[in-house]
């Protein structure tokens, strides 16, 4: 039977949120979530940080608020695991708040599937699964940047927390049983590199899809392309789809109009962006034509009759090494870890940390 939940405090002044935080100081960990904004902005915007520990529950209202160093140093305190589900969005979000990773991590879904859950497994399934409580979704399309919020939301919002107290707590036993409670840090730790949230312009056409379909000449106009979207959408804190859309910066690198006067022609070009960046996206255009003529997109050739034969030899192992400890066989190692491993490369994550010594050397081994 799952334990009666505790009430949410609202917290929508500087002095409270430091109260708050100055009473979480000594806590052994603390569950987090966040409600944010990304619809019409290129970073996401916070709205609000929900807390739990097992008897209390807050929403830090971060509209509301002036500061939020109180906030900060909690979510940097070395001795107090912070407890999220699927973080890596959270985290995201959360990073330019607190000016570096929220640390120690612990990541809910990651610990689910070493216990045996599908890797995938959202929040509300497994807050059914675990304590048996079937959690209300009417508001996961809520505009969280709307003042004031109701108490539906903020209840909605609260129970993003609350229950993940109880489904600590068993992940935590479980995890400790199966003697893999340092699978988990490890695995969560991979999502505290700083690499995961950092944006380059200059290798924003790897996000262009298609763009391994144009010839060596065009990729070149795509990632001056890509480049110059990267970086007006950062300008202007705008969707990089708001300022042009993948297809269009394929026509524009399979075309290369010479004069702003010529993107008139370009279908799906906003006009208030080809009035206001015309000469940009030409000066782009231009700068990709002088460059040498290079494939920029990986090719990647089909297995041939041995590596497939190998790849499949490789799988069978990892399917029995899943089976074997309970977990599912992509938890160890994907299809596409395995054929990358087939293809010599070794920077595949079945080759490090506990997964190299559970199948990992045992793969290599494989002709």
């Amino acid at each position: 039977m799952p334990t009666t939940p505790p009430d949410y405090v609202l917290i929508a002044d500087d002095a409270e949120l430091a109260r708050c935080c100055e009473r979480l100081r000594d806590e052994p960990w603390v569950a987090v979530d966040t409600e944010f904004m990304r619809e019409r902005t290129y970073y996401p915007e916070l709205c609000l940080v929900q807390i739990g520990i097992p008897d209390a529950v807050w929403c830090v209202d971060v509209l509301a608020l002036e500061e939020l160093a109180p906030l900060r140093e909690l979510l940097g305190i070395a001795d107090c695991d912070k407890v999220l589900h699927a973080a890596r969005q959270d985290l995201e979000t959360l990073w330019p708040v607190c000016g570096g990773p929220v640390s120690p991590l612990f990541d809910s879904q990651i610990a689910a599937a070493l216990c045996g859950h599908d890797e995938q497994i959202g929040y509300a399934a497994l807050v059914e699964t675990l304590i048996g409580v079937s959690l209300p979704k009417e508001h996961q399309r809520t505009d969280w940047s709307r003042r004031p919020l109701d108490t539906d939301q903020l209840d909605y919002a609260a129970n993003d927390v609350r229950y993940l107290c109880e489904v600590y707590d068993s992940l935590s036993e479980t995890l400790r049983s199966l003697d893999r409670a340092a699978w988990a840090q490890e695995d969560s730790a991979r999502l505290l590199d700083p690499a995961l949230y950092r944006v380059e312009p200059e290798l924003a056409y790897r996000r262009v899809k298609q763009g391994h379909t144009l010839s060596p000449a065009q990729q070149q106009v795509l990632r001056e392309l890509a480049t110059w979207r990267e970086e007006t959408a950062q300008a202007s804190n705008r969707p990089r789809g708001w300022i042009a859309r993948d297809p269009v910066l394929l026509y524009l690198a399979q075309t290369c109009p010479q004069t702003a006067q010529a993107l008139e022609k370009v279908r799906g070009l906003d006009d208030g962006i080809r009035k206001r960046h015309g000469e940009a996206i030409v000066q782009a255009i231009a700068r990709g034509l002088v460059h040498e003529p290079r494939q920029l997109f990986a090719r990647t050739l089909p297995l041939d009759a041995q590596q497939t034969k190998r790849r499949d030899r490789m799988l069978e192992l990892v399917r029995e090494r899943a089976s074997e400890l309970g977990i599912h066989p992509p938890v160890l190692a994907t299809r596409r870890d395995i054929e990358n491993l087939v293809r010599g490369q070794d920077d595949t994550p079945v080759l490090s940390g506990w997964r190299r010594q559970v199948v990992g050397d045992a793969l290599l081994e494989i002709d």
